[in-house]
């Protein structure tokens, strides 16, 4: 994600004070109670085409919701008579209600469903959060439901809003104990649920912390990547599995949610990235320090994190997308992204007092591949270049990156042949030309003006098709020259 300077934080702290000053819709009454929360329910039909979309798009990225069991629940909560639901569990309906925001956001047709906007969905799930006491009475469960919160408010670029709820769910992590080994009395799916709800908040924080430049608050825990048992292995054995399965029944034990490999695999890649994060560059920044002391740190900082990347369970180890169902093929694009994002950071790196010299090849190689991860994704789910969602907000942050690097180059009159350096300046104008023709909501619209008028320095550019077609094609021509064909 791109980092904030100071200017920034405060233009953005202004936006989002422009757009409200509570960050949720206040549509309740002290009497109301449930009911009331549960007045803009949607239709049925609507209801499973947003939590589709939700379990198509998000659910991969964040794998802390049994998909099995919270279908079966709802499907129970539909089933059941008004006055049932008014006295459902509030948690649930704040699960229910958070998801549908989040799925909402990706609906693009707007005919497709009843006009009840996302922010309204937030607005009860975050009453019946209330509802349930989630600040006294700390709960996965109400865990599993701040975290898309945290996930919606990052794609509605109100970072500042996701970065208070993140120290909400924090400080209840901490409470539960997640940062610890589960206690032995633990089921086999509480095991996975605790481990990848810390996963997730790690994640969050190191993303939230880089952003905003301030200090990560999950770096305390005494549990590693190495504690989520492969399927099959370890406290996720079959038998185990069968045991809790007969014990607890469908409703509460999901073979899918255990079984899913691709899931283990992600959850251990993006928990050694957090955590790798966390110590090497977001702790550095928020105390403004350099993040390398000298050559031989940062060398030592990027070898291990190759290593890492190089270690991690295949596919993740690779930019290879193609050939894999739709949640993995999502997970290896999330993961390279990252990744190389984080690459082209370390080879950026200076330390004027000890000398230490940016490389910018390497960093232009990284940036290439960073770019890459997204023009794949919106070649397949144009969606996401129409919403700053984190896949487009780290696209930005890495143009941003490539607009420093082309500065370098010239102040240190590097070759311009430099095949990479031909296809990042392609890499640059795509994703320009992106975002230049792509139209969405009135705020994604707003920021996108102030984000192009930065990167093109005031002077916005709209190439013809012809041109576009042209520069596409040199970009391949590239790609082809530098042996680098991850994406067209």
């Amino acid at each position: 994600m791109k980092r904030m300077s100071s200017t920034d934080t405060v233009a953005h702290e202004g936006r989002h004070a422009a757009q409200k000053t509570y960050p949720f819709r206040n549509y309740w009454t002290a009497p109301g109670g449930l009911s009331e929360a549960l007045v803009p329910l949607p239709s049925k039909q609507d209801a499973e085409l947003m939590i589709d979309k939700f379990f198509l798009h998000v659910d991969p990225l964040y794998p802390i919701i049994p998909q099995t069991v919270f279908r079966a629940r709802v499907e129970r909560f539909w089933a059941s008579s008004q006055e049932s639901r008014n006295a459902a569990d509030a948690i649930e309906v704040a699960l229910i209600y958070g998801i549908l925001a989040t799925g909402r956001l990706f609906i693009t047709d707007q005919d497709s469903v009843d006009l009840v906007s996302p922010e309204t969905f937030l607005s009860c799930a975050y009453r019946a959060l209330c509802l349930s006491s989630f600040l006294s009475k700390w709960s996965l469960q109400s865990i599993q439901v701040l975290v898309p919160f945290c996930n919606y408010f990052v794609m509605n670029n109100r970072t500042a809003d996701s970065w208070t709820f993140s120290g909400i769910i924090q400080k209840q992590a901490y409470g539960l104990g997640l940062h610890k080994l589960p206690p032995q009395t633990a089921t086999v799916s509480e095991k996975q649920l605790r481990y990848r709800l810390w996963q997730a908040l790690m994640f969050q924080d190191v993303s939230l912390s880089y952003y905003l430049q301030l200090v990560p608050l999950t770096c305390q825990h005494s549990i590693d990547a190495s504690a989520l048992s492969n399927v099959d292995e370890g406290d996720n054995r079959p038998g185990l599995r069968m045991q809790e399965l007969l014990a607890t029944g469908p409703v509460v034990s999901d073979l899918a949610f255990l079984t899913c490999q691709s899931d283990v695999s992600y959850v251990r890649a993006m928990w050694l990235f957090a955590k790798f994060m966390q110590v090497n560059i977001c702790l550095p920044g928020a105390l403004a320090r350099p993040v390398v002391r000298d050559s031989a740190h940062q060398a030592a900082l990027i070898l291990e994190l190759q290593g890492l990347y190089d270690g991690l369970d295949p596919p993740f180890n690779t930019t290879a997308f193609n050939n894999h169902e739709h949640r993995t093929w999502r997970q290896i694009i999330m993961v390279a992204s990252n990744y190389h994002f984080a690459f082209t950071m370390l080879h950026l790196a200076e330390n004027a007092e000890s000398d230490v010299q940016r490389d910018l090849h390497e960093a232009l190689k990284a940036s290439a591949k960073a770019m890459a991860c997204f023009f794949t994704l919106i070649a397949a789910e144009p969606q996401h270049a129409a919403m700053w969602a984190p896949a487009n907000t780290r696209a930005y942050a890495q143009a941003v990156t490539i607009k420093k690097i082309f500065s370098l180059v010239e102040q240190q009159q590097q070759r311009e042949e430099d095949p990479w350096l031909q296809l990042v300046k392609g890499d640059f104008d795509r994703y320009i030309d992106i975002l230049v023709h792509t139209h969405g909501a009135p705020g994604f619209e707003q920021l996108k003006k102030e984000r192009l008028s930065k990167l093109l320095d005031g002077q916005v550019r709209v190439r013809s098709i012809p041109e576009r077609r042209e520069r596409l094609q040199e970009c391949a021509f590239q790609r082809q020259h530098t042996g680098f064909t991850l994406a067209t």
